[in-house]
């Protein structure tokens, strides 16, 4: 068997079916990087989660002013 071959086996068995994926998605939690990266590119929920942590329910954020950045995990 070519090692092309092997190595496309062993992806499959890595692979994570539906239910597994849905159980690590349910286990998020805002805290962990992944989840926070995607909830802050969404300008209106990070203007709600600054106006809530800085108590400044004014606090207006320009989406346009919005820069993604990416953990280093």
């Amino acid at each position: 068997m070519s090692n092309k071959m092997q190595s496309k086996g062993k992806s499959k068995k890595n692979r994570k079916t539906d239910e597994e994926v849905i159980q690590i998605i349910r286990n998020l939690r805002l805290i962990d990087d992944v989840l926070f990266e995607k909830f802050m590119e969404d300008a209106a929920a990070c203007e709600e989660l600054l106006q809530v942590i800085l108590e400044k329910s004014r606090l207006k954020v320009k989406p346009e002013t919005l820069v993604a950045q990416k953990s280093t995990w």
